[in-house]
């Protein structure tokens, strides 16, 4: 049966809107009556203080956003209020929202991290090479800020591609993170000195993009790696600490990403066809 073309069109719109619509109910059909009023009480307390100008506003709207800081406050709504007031003070201090203006170009290059595919179901994916990383010379020579600034560059991109899939109106909520270890060397990697860079990466991870991380696989974790999660475990939410897969080799580690990563969202040392300099 053919339909005239603006029927077609107003079909179409009904569908995408009705789809819209049972995205958002399914949201909220996940929280119990507590947590609703919570929810609630958050956005009419806590919309009015983000500033207009701030990257946050594009999306504090969007019910999840407002969820995962509750959840971090243990769904008080003043604990979520104060986690969320000291994330919008760090994002001005930092000046977060222009941080992908920034040149970066040769920095990772030499700290090789990516930040630009997706896995099957649209989560955005990271990609860090800690070998590649000359972490102990990098930390003596004074460049710890750096390297760790990079960290949050990329913690802050992959959560911005979230919240423009959810714009667009993909079910999209967490990111998927692929740690590469092989070659890491306790000398270069594990010193007391390369503590600062994990502890910052872990530390951002929780106060500012919390229950943002839906998979942290580390691939061919050498069996020394296991100090460093030791040491961040205690600041790691349960939630977090959950999410964390070390793999000791190849065999292990690649069918999980072939179920779940299209090759061409891979790079090449994580079994894909992605060729990077």
């Amino acid at each position: 049966m053919l339909f005239p073309s603006k029927t077609f069109s107003t079909i179409v719109g009904l569908i995408l809107l009705v789809s819209c619509f049972s995205f958002i109910s399914t949201q909220e059909e996940t929280l119990s009556a507590t947590e609703k009023a919570a929810l609630e009480e958050f956005k009419l307390k806590i919309l009015p203080k983000i500033p207009e100008s701030s990257y946050v506003h594009k999306f504090a709207k969007d019910d999840l956003y407002l969820i995962n800081w509750l959840r971090a406050g243990n769904w008080k709504v003043k604990s979520a209020m104060d986690l969320l007031m000291k994330h919008l003070e760090w994002r001005e201090n930092e000046s977060i929202d222009t941080i992908e203006k920034e040149d970066w170009a040769n920095v990772i290059k030499e700290f090789p991290v990516f930040f630009d595919s997706v896995d099957k179901s649209g989560k955005p994916i990271i990609e860090v090479w800690f070998a590649e990383w000359q972490t102990r010379k990098a930390v003596l020579a004074g460049r710890l800020s750096t390297l760790s600034r990079m960290t949050t560059l990329a913690m802050e991109s992959t959560s911005r591609k979230i919240w423009e899939s959810r714009a667009e109106g993909k079910n999209v909520t967490q990111m998927i993170f692929l740690g590469e270890l092989e070659g890491a060397s306790v000398i270069q990697h594990m010193c007391p000195a390369c503590l600062p860079v994990y502890l910052t990466m872990a530390t951002n991870m929780e106060n500012h993009y919390p229950y943002f991380v839906n998979k942290l696989y580390l691939m061919n974790m050498p069996a020394s790696f296991d100090i460093i999660l030791r040491l961040l475990k205690p600041i790691l939410r349960a939630s977090t600490r959950e999410t964390i897969t070390p793999y000791v080799n190849k065999d292990q580690w690649m069918k999980v990403l072939d179920e779940t990563i299209d090759k061409n969202q891979r790079s090449v040392r994580f079994g894909g066809t992605i060729v990077r300099e």
